[in-house]
């Protein structure tokens, strides 16, 4: 799923088993597409986690350099 969807400039996948996961796909990447690895935690733990993730901002534009550089890659991508 990761390499699938982040092949497109405008996605940035995250695959989350915990909450500190879902805290730092959220503060340094901003990262908009989540997974959770079912087999791995349970529903009210996927819940938590869903909400944090929901409910955590992006801390700041201090990375936009590094996202620009993904970017060089995907700005032939139409999709």
């Amino acid at each position: 799923m990761p390499i699938s969807a982040n092949r497109f400039s405008h996605i940035r996948f995250a695959l989350l088993n915990d909450i500190h996961s879902a805290l730092m796909t959220r503060k340094p990447n901003n990262a908009n597409v989540i997974a959770l690895e079912a087999n791995l935690i349970s529903f009210e733990d996927s819940l938590k986690i869903i909400e944090i993730f929901l409910n955590t901002d992006f801390e700041g534009y201090r990375h936009t350099r590094s996202f620009e550089k993904l970017n060089i890659s995907n700005n032939n991508n139409k999709n």
